[in-house]
């Protein structure tokens, strides 16, 4: 069945001359494959770009958190503020720089006014998640909002807002520009029109036999060119090509296999933070890579160079007839040595060998510097051990010293002004009994102050922990505090009892005095239960209460539990804690100490 009106269409289309079917369909198929290739690369440009907005927001987010951290800590407002405003001034596309503590109060920011609630409640990060982007949409435009907990969301939130109409502009500028060269090409597409007019049906047929064996991968193919009008010129242009391609084809293989030795040395040197393992990794793979004789590697040592590292390195490699290379080692414009490697023939390494080798020291270079780095992270690290160390032995001392001078100068002279009243209240005449019952109500009240300051006393540093050991000291703070707030509780001690290091007797004491402390303060249990394990190369501490629980991400920060850990964290230990609002409390602790 004949479609109305086809006949007479495709009459009409048969009857075109040829030159303007060529010119229509070039035109055409350049004007559609330029439109789509400028809507493609718009909306792969402005992806691309929105991501790359995205993560440069994160990234000064993460920076303003990390530098901020301290400052909060610290309570540094003025330099948490110039931090803020140096943000903003140092890059380009920020608009705004917010500094939030943990119940979203706003610390320091980089806005004319203050920030609105509903700027505030925008973007409110998990505690648990690295960054969240929050894009928000205002008159001038969409601005990216990334929010970084510090601290886990325990010391408050950074967040930056950074705008897209710079991208906005580059992606409109681009698109313009691609619809001109659209254009062009366009008019390139009619000038190839009119010249393939005139091209004959033999070279048209031989040339796309030819294209059809290029297609299959068949390179070699040629035309044969038969004339020196258009289309011979053409045929030259496919020829041309085709051998053009084939160079790009052995490039790309090439280069494949140049990236496939440097994904080897990056794997190689990824693998450890170590520098000897490094090196000695990195050379043992460039020799398997490359295929080389020989390699070895000169560090930058106190101003002095100095044999790091070395492979294959014989006295026969030394003296074999090979060409040798040297490759400077760079991170970052600075010189950290040189590596130096020997050939299997004596042919001389090609210009492509020796770009390999620079990439390849590049590589090796940022993990030598990567390395140096983390030896000097865990030297401080041992520093702040040892200073930590300090200060913990520090407080105990200073705990021992308030003690002391409470029990000899506060104690006696309060037990002394108890005594003379107490004469005083027995030489006052009968007659005076209402001034007899004041001296009583007053040796009564100095009475009760002595007795809570021995109690202040003991808990700075009860002697029970010095003279009979961490058992007994735990079992009196609890008696004594828990029996006090009418708390039900329980001691059990597993595994074989010893004493302990005393810096590790102390730790263990300290964070079940806060442990009891927050029960009977916070709590509101009715039973608790202190759990000891003596396991060899460990002792554990298990204390749990039946009270009312607590939000963990709430208490974040606080100063109490913050201590604990550190005292753990601090000995190589492990600390947990459960809970959950009306499931009561588990504070979990494991310190490792030396076996039985």
């Amino acid at each position: 069945m004949m479609i109305p009106g086809w006949s007479g269409f495709s009459s009409w289309v048969l009857s075109v001359p040829i030159r303007v079917k060529i010119m229509g369909i070039a035109l055409g198929m350049v004007t559609l494959l330029g439109l789509g290739v400028t809507l493609q690369v718009r909306s792969s440009m402005r992806v691309t770009l929105e991501t790359e907005l995205q993560r440069r927001a994160a990234a000064i987010a993460r920076d303003v958190a990390g530098r901020a951290a301290d400052l909060i800590v610290t309570n540094n407002l003025f330099a948490l503020h110039e931090l803020a405003r140096t943000t903003l001034e140092h890059n380009e596309d920020t608009r705004y720089v917010l500094v939030l503590d943990r119940s979203g109060e706003t610390l320091a920011h980089t806005l004319s006014g203050n920030p609105s609630p509903e700027l505030l409640r925008a973007n409110v990060p998990a505690p648990d998640k690295a960054v969240r982007i929050q894009p928000l949409n205002i008159e001038k435009g969409r601005i990216y909002d990334a929010a970084v907990p510090i601290f886990g969301g325990r010391a408050g939130v950074a967040r930056i807002g950074v705008s897209d109409r710079r991208m906005t502009t580059i992606v409109a500028a681009t698109t313009r520009r691609l619809l001109a060269v659209t254009a062009l090409v366009s008019l390139g597409g009619v000038a190839a029109a009119l010249l393939l007019t005139f091209v004959l049906t033999r070279p048209i047929l031989a040339l796309g036999r030819v294209a059809q064996a290029v297609g299959r991968g068949e390179f070699s193919q040629k035309a044969q060119v038969w004339s020196r009008d258009e289309i011979g010129r053409l045929t030259e242009a496919f020829n041309a090509m085709t051998e053009a391609l084939d160079r790009s084809r052995r490039e790309l293989l090439r280069r494949n296999a140049e990236l496939s030795a440097l994904n080897a040395i990056a794997v190689t040197v990824s693998g450890s933070l170590h520098l000897d393992e490094i090196l000695e990794g990195a050379l043992s793979k460039v020799l398997e890579v490359m295929n080389l004789r020989a390699a070895w590697i000169f560090l930058e040592e106190d101003g002095a160079q100095a044999l790091a590292a070395s492979a294959g390195l014989t006295p026969d490699a030394a003296r074999a007839q090979a060409a040798h290379a040297s490759v400077p080692l760079k991170a970052k414009e600075r010189g950290l040595g040189i590596m130096n490697v020997v050939t299997n023939e004596a042919d001389a390494l090609s210009h492509e060998d020796l770009n390999l080798l620079t990439a390849i020291g590049h590589q090796i270079a940022l993990a030598v510097e990567n390395a140096r780095l983390y030896e000097e992270v865990q030297r401080k690290e041992e520093i702040r051990r040892q200073l930590l160390d300090k200060l913990i032995t520090a407080q105990e001392e200073e705990r021992r010293r308030v003690a002391r001078e409470l029990h000899d100068e506060v104690g006696q002279s309060l037990t002394a002004l108890i005594m003379n009243l107490g004469s005083a209240e027995a030489a006052v005449p009968p007659q005076f009994d209402g001034i007899r019952r004041h001296l009583g109500e007053i040796r009564s009240l100095m009475a009760t102050t002595l007795e809570g300051i021995r109690r202040l006393m003991v808990d700075l540093r009860p002697t029970v922990l010095d003279d009979l050991g961490l058992i007994p000291a735990i079992r009196w703070f609890a008696e004594t505090h828990l029996k006090r707030a009418q708390i039900e509780h329980l001691l059990e001690v597993a595994g074989n009892r010893r004493r302990l290091p005393p810096h590790v007797e102390t730790a263990l004491f300290r964070v079940v005095q806060e442990a009891i402390t927050n029960i009977v303060r916070h709590s509101g249990a009715e039973r608790a239960e202190v759990r000891l394990e003596f396991c060899d190369g460990s002792v554990a501490a298990e204390i749990s209460d039946d009270g009312k629980g607590f939000d963990p991400r709430a208490a974040q920060g606080g100063l109490g539990l913050l201590g604990m850990e550190e005292r753990v964290t601090f000995l190589g230990g492990r600390w947990r804690i459960e809970t959950e609002l009306g499931a009561g409390t588990r504070i979990s602790v494991e310190i490792p100490v030396g076996a039985s």
